[in-house]
């Protein structure tokens, strides 16, 4: 169980640093408005546009909700993810009877591989890149059958279907939601055809809560860390 630990260990310190970055983001703004003298003046060598103090401080706003919320929301499906995937995989190898055993493999496949661990892991890395295409629903179902109890509850679960569906729209649908969003999602749809999706703070600081919170239920991991939000004020 160590490598699980560790996984742990390492996805949640990334999710710290998340939230350090949104909160010192927010604390230079704050230091910015504060310190900064008024006859400021910037200029972006990329662009060559010049900017005064007036003109930066409302700025942020639009940055801070058009960017960097929205990129580090990003961020954050994407570790939670990549975590839920290693986790399954070393849940599979400690114990890889959960593995399908209706599957076939190539023979040119099973042997290449130098011994019976290397093509166990072979064959899950088959299985879970399969995985990786279902519904959001189904890595749950699967995850809580290798676990052989629930992870999270079944609300925590729609919730999370709802995010990667958000996750999703931004990146493949420019920011606009489509048929597919609202399917994926149902009950738990924030927004209707057509509408474009943004991600407020405290939507943003759900998601961070709701990635720790499966994190640590499915790793079994008891932690100390806080649970507060991200760092995020409206």
């Amino acid at each position: 169980m160590d490598g699980i630990e560790a996984l742990t260990n390492h996805t949640l310190a990334e999710l710290n640093a998340i939230f350090e970055f949104n909160s010192h983001t927010n604390l230079a703004y704050q230091v910015f408005e504060d310190k900064a003298p008024n006859n400021l003046v910037t200029v972006t060598m990329a662009t060559n546009i010049l900017n005064t103090k007036q003109d930066l401080l409302p700025l942020y706003l639009k940055y801070r909700n058009g960017y960097l919320l929205t990129l580090s929301f990003q961020h954050t499906v994407t570790l939670f993810e990549a975590f839920f995937f290693d986790l399954l995989r070393l849940l599979l190898i400690e114990e890889p009877s959960h593995i399908a055993v209706n599957k076939k493999i190539d023979v040119e496949i099973a042997l290449s591989a130098p011994d019976r661990a290397s093509l166990i892991s072979i064959i899950i890395d088959r299985e879970l890149n399969e995985l990786k295409y279902a519904k959001v629903v189904d890595w749950f179902i699967f995850l809580n059958k290798v676990l052989r109890r629930a992870s999270i509850t079944q609300e925590e679960v729609l919730r999370i279907v709802e995010i990667k569906a958000t996750r999703d729209i931004i990146v493949h649908n420019s920011d606009i939601v489509n048929k597919i969003y609202i399917t994926k999602t149902g009950n738990m749809a924030r927004y209707s055809e057509g509408e474009a999706i943004d991600i407020p703070p405290i939507y943003f600081n759900s998601t961070c809560y709701r990635s720790r919170h499966s994190m640590e239920n499915a790793s079994r991991k008891q932690t100390t860390l806080s649970t507060k939000p991200c760092g995020v004020t409206a």
